[in-house]
């Protein structure tokens, strides 16, 4: 027959379960905080993105494919330096080269030359360069940001005698991952708004532009309707609408506004804007036309630099 426990044992396991209770609390005490910290740790020391951009390498280099025939790219190399001489070229080499790819009916051209400023020693390079770019049709040009200490301030965009002429511009602003490397780009970017396609993406809507034909439009609610509809348009209808839009909004707007209304919509940037729409459409006598204020400098201070 077994003896019932006494006072003092029960005491002694009581005792000892509180012990190991507070022994266990203590432990994972100390396992959290070594958790936490090590966590921290990473995150300070960017240990994370580190195993991920290495996983990323990995597992991309598994994923090959092979380069599309049709894609040719004109470097500029040591023996074309040694023949043409060195670089800058005069751009009438451009405009050679640029007949031929007219006479091979390349279906996109990317002339990934930086050409921010005219050609001071002879305007004439210039003049050349617009005429085959224009006869071309097909050409995309790169437009650079604008830092100061490595903050954006604005803008490099082509010349306006070679923006004007060709079929679109396309940004070329990169940002480097922290170990150097260039995993991503922006498919859109630009100056205090993402309105410039990527130079490739600028590309590839000059060669397949059956692609961004399709432009969905939300509509505004009629008299008649108490909700508005989605209705796809037809891109000559969407660029009617801008058109409109613009131009009413240039014979509304002030020239200028004052000091308190700083940062309000002018007259200027209308006109500019609705410039630019018929561009993109290829209206170069109406273009002209409505960038002509601009030109002569009478649109407030706006200039197409």
């Amino acid at each position: 027959m077994l003896d019932k426990p006494n006072a003092d044992t029960q005491i002694a396991v009581e005792s000892e379960t509180r012990t190991w209770r507070k022994r266990v609390l203590k432990e994972w005490l100390v396992i959290a905080l070594l958790l936490t910290s090590f966590t921290l740790l990473a995150l300070h020391g960017a240990w994370f993105s580190r195993v991920e951009q290495t996983v990323y390498d990995q597992a991309l280099s598994l994923w090959k494919r092979p380069a599309q025939a049709d894609i040719v790219i004109v470097g500029i190399d040591e023996d074309s330096l040694k023949q043409l001489g060195r670089w800058p070229w005069a751009r009438a080499i451009h405009a050679t080269l640029l007949e031929k790819l007219t006479q091979a009916q390349a279906k996109a051209v990317v002339l990934d030359i930086v050409l921010t400023e005219p050609d001071l020693r002879d305007p004439k390079q210039d003049q050349l360069l617009a005429e085959s770019i224009r006869a071309n049709a097909k050409v995309v040009l790169p437009l650079l940001q604008k830092n100061n200490e490595g903050a954006p301030v604005g803008e490099a965009l082509p010349v306006p005698l070679l923006s004007l002429a060709a079929a679109g511009v396309g940004h070329i602003s990169t940002r480097f991952d922290s170990d150097g490397v260039l995993r991503s780009v922006f498919l859109r970017a630009g100056f205090r708004a993402p309105r410039h396609p990527l130079l490739a993406l600028a590309a590839l809507e000059v060669a397949e532009p059956q692609r961004f034909e399709s432009v969905e439009v939300m509509m505004l609610p009629s008299a008649t309707s108490a909700a508005a509809e989605r209705e796809n348009l037809s891109p000559d209808a969407v660029w009617a609408q801008i058109e409109k839009d613009f131009s009413e909004a240039a014979a509304a707007l002030p020239a200028q506004t004052m000091a308190q209304s700083s940062g309000h919509a002018v007259k200027g940037s209308a006109q500019g804007m609705l410039g630019k729409a018929l561009l993109q459409q290829r209206k170069w006598a109406q273009a002209a036309a409505a960038l002509k204020p601009i030109v002569d400098g009478q649109s407030g201070g706006f200039s197409l630099l």
